[in-house]
């Protein structure tokens, strides 16, 4: 992707230059009427790229230093309605500049208006093209149809062929069928139209306005027409950084997004093993808002059956957007943060956010557990925190007795005996421990065997994995545990992931490791992706092959969390 980027641009400012030169030469002959060998010296000074500022410009460009192409070029530049013969060179670098910022709507601006002021015909083919591909990534469609139209440049018909394929691709069919409505002569784009409205995803929707346009235009061959693939088609998008991180730096910055590829490729080989036939698509993208304009253009997007991440911010609503709007599962597997419309019932997230979590394990655990009295020991992350208030709201709501409501971390954990004398809790009611903090894992366990306290306990965090973990004691105490992301060796399924996964890449899986295996072997192995609606996601199995739990019957957060107890020194779940 990003070679096709520069070689675009590349192009664009080496034709700038061969025009640039010459401009200069004839402006230093017609303005200066020098003398011949005057006009030798200026031939001369004006290869030299600093006597020249649209020289300059084209040096600057080349070694990538945009910020200064742009201030440039800004100085150049004359104002709207106050143009100079260096204009539209300015113009054409601004929009440059803005491309490689990932500005498309900027970018259009500036290369419209090298557009309206360039003479020479060549120039103008080359920036209308540029037009095109600006007003394609930034949503203007009808636009990006106009200027690939407008293109007469025989050496430029491959990218003009290149827009309007991606115009296909990525553009709503209600959009496309509407360009094409007011381009009817066009035949080349209403094929494309019509084998795009045949896609498998499509045709149950959109055969009758297809069968129309095949009879309109007496189409006797669609060429290569679509056909359903035999395989599932999975695009991953991972901020991977891999031309940015020193593969030798400890810890690497990039190790989650690693860890993550290498459980996506370790489920892909076991699901390959079990006759699914999956192929993933791996994209390393920017911590930059606009990287996914370019990504949409590509060929996998249009018949994707599962995007998974971006697990980054930027770009998370576009994408959200483009799924929804070509009905395909957008799957986030490591975050409860929600950057797209709630409303959207094609993007999901892995687990709920904190207040979700609070809520629903207090609806699970008013079933399970005694709820006369309550005592809640929260940690110091905001997570903790917001999670205790759901869970508190929702017991307050069925008429149980807070006792205690307190923040424990590694200063105060020392007083978690006193907390809970005061509190009076008893095995009428619970303790409930959203708490991470490791001191807190010791003190808890102790203080309640000093004290005698019979209440049951249940947790979230990594409680089976703390460094005093002991079954017999959760046992004989009665902890129930909430593992968000449960990678225990008490799990035979978990052991036999850790050994495939350290002969497969040499290191111990980490939890994202995990994460990333689970989604794509709960998602794979039910095959359902490609015909099935997210909100039939319901009729699944909601066992993930590593003990995970999955719940998509809504869309958006996945709801279900599994609540553990140990029984016979082995994992039970018991929320089911």
């Amino acid at each position: 992707m990003t070679q096709l980027i520069i070689s675009g641009s590349t192009r664009s400012i080496f034709r700038l230059f061969l025009t640039i030169v010459g401009f200069s030469l004839l402006v230093s002959q017609v303005t200066a009427h020098p003398s011949k060998d005057k006009v030798q010296t200026l031939t001369v000074r004006s290869s030299q790229p600093k006597e020249n500022p649209l020289e300059t410009l084209y040096v600057e460009a080349q070694a990538g230093h945009w910020p200064f192409v742009e201030g440039l070029a800004k100085g150049i530049a004359a104002p709207i309605g106050k143009q100079n013969n260096y204009s539209p060179y300015a113009e054409w670098y601004l929009g440059l500049a803005h491309h490689h910022r990932a500005q498309p709507e900027d970018a259009y601006m500036w290369f419209w208006q090298a557009y309206q002021n360039a003479k020479d015909k060549e120039n103008k083919a080359e920036l209308s093209l540029w037009c095109a591909q600006s007003a394609l990534s930034s949503g203007m469609y009808a636009k990006a149809y106009a200027y690939q139209a407008g293109n007469t440049n025989a050496e430029l018909s491959k990218w003009a062929s290149t827009v309007r394929a991606d115009l296909v691709r990525i553009a709503t069919i209600d959009t496309l069928l509407g360009i094409r409505s007011l381009y009817p002569d066009d035949r080349v784009f209403a094929k494309m139209v019509v084998k795009r409205l045949l896609l498998p995803r499509n045709k149950a929707l959109y055969d009758q306005q297809a069968q129309q346009l095949i009879s309109q235009y007496q189409f006797s061959d669609l060429g290569d027409a679509p056909a359903e693939a035999g395989e599932i088609q999975v695009v991953v998008l991972l901020p991977l950084g891999i031309n940015k991180n020193d593969v030798r730096q400890t810890p690497r910055p990039n190790q989650p997004w690693l860890d993550l590829y290498e459980g996506l490729a370790l489920a892909n080989c076991h699901l390959a093993d079990s006759g699914v036939k999956l192929n993933l698509h791996i994209y390393d993208v920017k911590k930059a808002f606009g990287w996914q304009d370019y990504l949409l253009t590509m060929n996998e997007f249009e018949g994707a059956d599962l995007i998974i991440g971006p697990v980054i911010k930027q770009g998370s609503a576009e994408m959200a957007v483009y799924a929804q709007q070509h009905k395909i599962l957008m799957l986030n597997p490591i975050t409860n943060k929600v950057h797209w419309s709630k409303d959207n019932p094609y993007a999901w997230l892995s687990e709920p956010d904190a207040n979700q979590v609070g809520t629903l394990l207090a609806a699970q655990a008013a079933q399970i557990l005694p709820t006369k009295k309550v005592a809640i020991i929260y940690g110091p992350t905001l997570e903790d925190s917001t999670m205790a208030a759901g869970y508190k709201e929702v017991m307050e709501g069925i008429g149980a007795k807070i006792v205690l409501n307190h923040k424990v971390g590694k200063n105060s954990a020392a007083n978690l005996p006193k907390f809970l004398l005061q509190s009076k809790i008893d095995s009428t009611g619970h303790i409930f421990a959203p708490n991470d903090e490791e001191i807190v894992k010791v003190q808890l366990p102790s203080s309640m065997s000093i004290l005698k306290i019979k209440a049951p306990v249940l947790t979230y965090g990594e409680w089976l994995n703390a460094p005093n973990a002991n079954l017999q004691m959760y046992e004989r105490l009665k902890y129930y545990m909430v593992e968000p992301h449960l990678l225990s060796s008490i799990n035979p399924a978990v052991t036999a992931f850790n050994r495939a996964y350290a002969k497969k890449t040499y290191i111990w899986p980490s939890t994202i490791a995990g994460q990333g295996y689970e989604a794509l072997m709960y998602f794979g192995l039910n095959t359902g992706l490609r015909t099935i609606a997210p909100t039939d996601f319901s009729s699944m199995s909601q066992t993930g092959v590593l003990g995970g739990c999955f719940n998509y019957s809504k869309g958006n957060a996945n709801s279900c969390i599994p609540i553990y107890r140990i029984k016979d020194l082995v994992l039970e779940r018991v929320d089911r």
